[in-house]
């Protein structure tokens, strides 16, 4: 990047046509940019008549903070013809690159905004409607907003080291983690599917669901996972559990991709595959690892009927996942919520305990006096008893 340290907004373009005509027919103040399809559209020019827009190939956004890519192009549009600005924006979302920089975008969750266009500083009184029209704005009521929304968004950009990208990756501001985690409620998202539009959770409530992500459609670990899935579909509705795959293809790979098992290896995908090709959903969700390039890891949510996070798996794209596994913890969380007990490693087949599970340990030295084995209550010690269901 020409400009490090440069603030910036940027706001999603629907269509091809309308970031051709962004580029080429507006004046835009210097801390403007464009997201559109999986590239942003950095202005990285030196006067806002004469931009210069950097492509920026999104690799990973860790939560609500920080974005990862490389920029893999740059363009002075004004410079060029239509036909010329047009072919740039298809070669970019072709893959045909130009460039590969690695760059680290971080998020400033502020509430205010100091383009020079907007006059916004941090003290100022702007009214509401000032506000509105205001291109640079960042939402006021959500500071915290992530890549994709609507509104306008401020950003800074900087050059990082790997130790840089390892920590920012993890962590995002002020100590927060950049994903929901064991213990959270699954955020709220619309999603589009092969099943048509889905609310989550909300669609599931009531319900356990298993929300799981695979790197890509037409790929061999990716066809054998979604087979295994399938074959095992009845067993995840007996424990009133549903599956929703995901990945960054579009919704046409995925019915194609689907339609292809269905023809060619006689297993029809009954459960949904969210189309996620903007990202936004694995951003939010933490199923992009930098580390293992741009597409999503095989990572697996189990959430419960409250809505809650209980159980995270993440899979490298190399190994496909254990569906018994899943199945497995499934069972186990169900015992442990209906009895208050726990489950002991590779339940209910453990090795000291077969398929007893663990009553919890007492919190008090008088509970803890009367733990003993008897009745149904097997005892080692005051602190590790167990008993059959």
């Amino acid at each position: 990047m020409n400009h490090k340290d440069r603030s910036f907004s940027f706001k999603e373009i629907g269509g091809e046509d309308e970031l051709v005509k962004a580029m080429t027919e507006h004046k835009w103040p210097l801390c403007y940019s464009f997201l559109f399809g999986k590239l942003l559209y950095i202005n990285d020019g030196d006067s806002e008549d004469a931009p210069e827009y950097v492509a920026v190939a999104i690799e990973n956004t860790g939560g609500h903070h920080q974005v990862y890519g490389r920029e893999v192009g740059r363009i002075a549009p004004r410079a060029l013809s239509l036909e010329k600005v047009r072919d740039f924006i298809r070669e970019m979302n072709s893959g045909k690159y130009s460039l590969d920089n690695q760059i680290q975008i971080i998020v400033q969750p502020t509430w205010h905004h100091s383009c020079k266009l907007c006059r916004l500083e941090e003290e100022s009184n702007i009214n509401e409607k000032e506000e509105a029209n205001c291109m640079c704005m960042t939402e006021k009521k959500s500071p915290m907003s992530g890549l994709g929304h609507d509104q306008m968004h401020h950003m800074t950009h900087h050059m990082g080291h790997p130790g840089e990208h390892h920590m920012a990756r993890n962590m995002g501001c002020c100590g927060q983690n950049s994903f929901p985690l064991i213990g959270d409620k699954l955020p709220s998202m619309p999603v589009k599917t092969t099943h048509g539009m889905i609310n989550l959770p909300g669609d599931y409530a009531g319900k356990w669901f298993v929300l799981f992500s695979h790197p890509a459609d037409f790929t061999p670990v990716c066809t054998t996972e979604f087979v295994a899935f399938e074959k095992r579909r009845g067993e995840f509705e007996k424990l009133n559990c549903d599956l929703i795959g995901l990945s960054i293809d579009q919704v046409f790979s995925h019915m194609k991709w689907t339609e292809w098992i269905r023809d060619n290896l006689k297993v029809e995908i009954k459960f949904p595959i969210i189309a996620d090709d903007q990202g936004k959903v694995a951003a939010k969700m933490g199923m992009i690892h930098p580390g293992k390039g741009a597409n999503t890891v095989r990572a697996v949510f189990i959430v419960d009927p409250e809505a809650t996070i209980r159980l995270i798996l993440f899979y490298p794209q190399e190994v496909g996942r254990n569906m018994d596994e899943i199945i497995r913890a499934l069972k186990a969380l169900q015992v442990v919520d209906k009895n208050k007990v726990a489950a002991p490693a590779n339940w209910p087949n453990n090795e000291l305990i077969g398929d007893q599970v663990i009553i919890p340990p007492p919190a008090d030295e008088k509970t803890a006096a009367t733990r003993k084995t008897g009745g149904d209550m097997v005892c080692e010690d005051w602190w590790f008893c167990h008993r059959k269901l």
